[in-house]
């Protein structure tokens, strides 16, 4: 008989040698990146993640049997579950939900607007109030758009197959479980397209990483991957300000005009409340967009940098142990990194390739895709509806608009017209151009000045772009200056295109600042470091709380 010690010695080195190759096959299986039977490729439809407030994205709870057997996914959905699920949630029902649901709010503000110009819905008696508001005006567009808006945005169900891991992976069972951990690689090779939900802490997880470069590595023959990379606090910030448009554009909507506006005390109402309503929709979005830029910065150095040791994996911070308390045999990390190194020649090869490529997609994505004109104009529409309402009141109430022109027949369509120029070039120009000044002075002032120099410099900010924005307000004045002067000294009648040249001098303000100037400064996606980092710079907090 072998002593003791050594009998157990010897077992252990047994039992070692078959973790080891247990291991390498785990590996081997999954750096193939073939399903190990057909009826593992699952996917479900986007809706099934999203509906109740994205239940999908719920780590407990059985969803399997809603998954159904796929060929090809069109999107990965790859997140770390440290991520803030409400920020998460908001995000993807942006992504998929946000354009669909205002372009539904906008048909259905366009139907209850012509049926207000037709005399078909009842309106405010603005002639009992003619001495407030000097000029008519409706409210069906700014009803309807809003409550259709949120509900697209919440119940519409868009069609794409997606995979996400909690759905598409038996939770319950744990062979099945363990045959779709295998199918990973499986599962992102016959992906279209990898969407990266980001927050700072993706880069830190070993899964997350592994996703990326499976992706990368199984999409070579595309000059550029559909890797697409978007912020957690893109969908708050969007939606928020969506709301928070309706909210300021009613309110100033309804603002008295007393005597027409000659009144100095409605002067002073109209202006302070404009410059109000600028600090309330502006404040939360400053704040959180200048902790996004420092976290992108962080980003970069975090990067350039890279690891493979530096990732966490779950096995490993909880001493592979399950919650049971019954021992994990094979460890996560081990063979994730085998794949890797099968993939990539080496662990040093990938980090080089995370430390240059993929830094510099998730850079390009974070900097040019965070806000776009197509954005910023979706994001807005509630000037759109006001001017729907605004267009419509002058046609219900052509008959008692007291307006010497409007006895002829051709001008009584004119101030209709006129007002859906003048919201039109509010809405597709300055206003764009507002918030791409307040998003660049963001950037540039988005450096960690502690609690209340934050604060001071937030304020700041704020200042200026209401400082902007009524700068625009005082322009917009001009036009009537300049019509006038045309009239007295050349003889020219401009009263019919003012608010047409003010749509278009609009336009080119809004092409000139987003294509000359753009979003970002161009070395703000660069692969270089610009500055050396506090390694203790605060990091973003999902923006859960906008």
């Amino acid at each position: 008989r072998l002593p003791s010690a050594l009998a157990l010695t010897m077992a252990d080195e047994e039992m070692s040698s078959d973790v080891s190759k247990l291991t390498a096959g785990m590996a081997n299986l999954v750096s193939a990146m073939e399903p190990t039977s057909p009826e593992v490729m699952r996917a479900v439809k986007a809706w099934q993640a999203l509906r109740c407030c994205g239940r999908g994205m719920q780590f407990h709870g059985d969803a399997y049997h809603e998954s159904r057997q796929a060929l090809k996914i069109k999107h990965f959905w790859s997140h770390s579950w440290q991520g803030n699920r409400r920020s998460k949630i908001l995000t993807l029902l942006f992504l998929y939900n946000h354009e669909v649901a205002v372009m539904f709010a906008t048909l259905g503000a366009l139907l209850v607007s012509g049926l207000f110009a037709a005399k078909l819905l009842p309106g405010p008696n603005w002639e009992k109030h003619r001495d407030v508001w000097s000029t008519p005006r409706g409210y069906w567009a700014m009803l309807v758009g809003p409550v259709m808006y949120c509900a697209f945005l919440l119940f519409w169900r868009p069609q794409q197959q997606i995979f996400l891991d909690v759905m598409c992976i038996n939770q319950k069972d744990s062979e099945q479980k363990f045959h779709g951990l295998l199918s990973m690689g499986a599962f992102l090779k016959y992906s279209d397209s990898l969407l990266v939900l980001w927050d700072p802490s993706y880069t830190h997880r070993l899964w997350c990483v592994f996703e990326l470069a499976a992706f990368l590595h199984s999409h070579p023959a595309e000059r550029k991957p559909q890797l697409l990379v978007r912020p957690l606090i893109l969908g708050p910030c969007s939606v928020f300000l969506t709301l928070t448009m309706v909210v300021v554009v009613s309110a100033l909507t309804w603002i008295p005009e007393q005597y027409n506006g000659t009144n100095p005390k409605y002067l002073v109402i109209l202006w302070v409340s404009q410059a109000f309503m600028l600090l309330v929709a502006l404040a939360g979005i400053i704040s959180v967009t200048r902790r996004y830029f420092r976290a992108v910065d962080n980003l970069r150095m975090e990067l350039r940098a890279f690891s493979i040791e530096q990732t966490e994996c779950d096995c490993c911070k909880r001493n592979h142990v399950d919650p049971q308390g019954n021992p994990i045999p094979i460890c996560d990390r081990q063979v994730l990194l085998r794949c890797i190194t099968t993939w990539f020649g080496s662990l040093e090869a990938f980090e080089k390739m995370v430390q240059t490529d993929v830094l510099k997609y998730l850079l390009e994505d974070l900097s040019s895709k965070f806000f776009t004109y197509r954005h910023c104009v979706a994001a807005t529409i509630p000037f759109l509806w006001a001017g729907l309402d605004a267009s419509a009141g002058h046609v219900h109430y052509l008959d008692i608009y007291p307006t010497i022109e409007m006895e002829l027949p051709s001008k009584k369509w004119r101030f209709s017209l006129d007002t859906a120029l003048r919201i039109a070039g509010w809405w597709l120009g300055l206003v764009p151009v507002v918030f791409l000044f307040a998003l660049r002075l963001s950037c540039a002032f988005r450096q960690n000045c502690g609690r209340v120099g934050d604060v001071l410099v937030t304020a700041f900010i704020l200042l200026c772009t209401v400082a902007f924005a009524m700068a625009f307000v005082l322009l917009e004045q001009q036009k009537w200056t300049f019509e006038l002067w045309a009239r007295t000294e050349l003889e020219v009648e401009l009263v019919d295109l003012r608010e047409a040249l003010f749509l278009l001098i609009s336009l080119l303000l809004a092409g000139l600042a987003f294509g000359c100037i753009g979003t970002y400064p161009r070395s703000f996606s660069s692969v270089e470091v610009q500055q050396p980092r506090d390694p203790r710079a605060e990091e973003l907090e999902p923006a859960a709380g906008i």
